[in-house]
């Protein structure tokens, strides 16, 4: 097995590639999007939590959907793509103790009420605007750019600081890294692996991420063959995160991984040249110390995504 290593910019869990066949049957995995080509990003994620505070459990559950529209406007001589995204709609449901269950759909904003309509009133904001994306073939992420119009709308928005912080500039890197991954620039054989060490910035703090990914061979999916991509991965929380605790703002917390298991796999479309789907799982049992208050969590996320062609 021959070890292939490339170094990623932004979290991502999805590694997509394009392949194609060469005579000693290895596979260069590289995008190739077309100029006009019209897509639709579906990204769903499921987190459950249980915390344990002064030995009393408390579980939280938070259903999210994004649904994105992508249009490549531009293909350079050099393969490098330009794609122009705009956030299409956004769903929430969230559930914990001591409140009613919460519901979202901006899609009908306008009907919310209760805690609802507080949430419409931060992320509505946010469909306002699109942000353009270039990548190179192997699926790097060169830059994020916001129109003015999404930069003042985002800038806007009273969402939640970890919900806006996805809408930054580098937010917004590292969510399309997790669809446009960066590939190796040589040619793989089923079974080589290779990996990504990122160091991950969001407001609360900073972490790391160790991913490793694994060429799988083919698959049928969807009535196509498709390039399939195990993943696995390891979270480093450091020295500890910012968290806003209470009325008291931000207060510094270490934040350690007693346990995980973070697995996933990917399908890719040779001859479209994208993603077809992707799946994350992540089991962690957390710990996280502030002051003298220990709080014991058990993680479990799912995410999924498909790139489909737009109807």
């Amino acid at each position: 097995m021959r070890m292939l290593r490339s170094s990623l910019g932004p979290l991502a869990f999805v590694l997509v590639c394009v392949a194609s066949q060469s005579a000693t049957g290895q596979k260069l995995l590289h995008w190739k999007l077309h100029g006009g080509e019209k897509l639709a990003l579906e990204m769903k994620q499921q987190i459950g939590m249980e915390l344990t505070m002064f030995g009393a459990p408390v579980k939280v559950s938070t259903d999210m959907l994004m649904e994105i529209d992508w249009n490549v406007t531009h293909v350079a001589d050099d393969g490098v793509m330009t794609v122009e995204q705009t956030i299409r709609r956004i769903t929430m449901a969230m559930t914990a103790p001591g409140m009613e269950p919460v519901e979202f759909d901006s899609d009908t904003a306008d009907k919310a009420e209760g805690a609802a309509k507080e949430l419409a009133k931060g992320i509505t904001p946010l469909l306002a605007g699109a942000f353009t994306q270039r990548m190179r073939p192997t699926g790097e992420v060169v830059d994020v750019q916001l129109t003015e119009q999404a930069a003042r709308a985002f800038e806007a928005s009273p969402a939640a600081g970890q919900l806006k912080s996805i809408f930054t500039k580098d937010g917004l890197k590292n969510l399309t890294g997790q669809v446009a991954a960066e590939l190796p620039s040589e040619p793989v054989s089923k079974g080589d692996t290779w990996n990504r060490k990122l160091d991950i910035k969001l407001p609360q703090g900073q972490f790391k991420a160790d991913v490793q990914y694994t060429y799988a061979g083919t698959e049928r999916q969807g009535g196509v063959t498709a390039e399939k991509i195990d993943v696995e991965m390891t979270l480093d929380f450091g020295e500890g995160m910012n968290l806003e605790i209470g009325q008291g703002g931000p207060m510094q917390a270490k934040v350690q991984a007693k346990s995980q298991d973070n697995t996933g796999v990917m399908y890719f479309d040779a001859d479209a040249g994208r993603l077809l789907s992707t799946k994350m799982t992540q089991d962690m049992t957390l710990q996280t110390k502030v002051g003298d208050t220990v709080i014991d969590q058990k993680v479990r996320s799912t995410m999924e995504m498909t790139l489909r062609p737009a109807k």
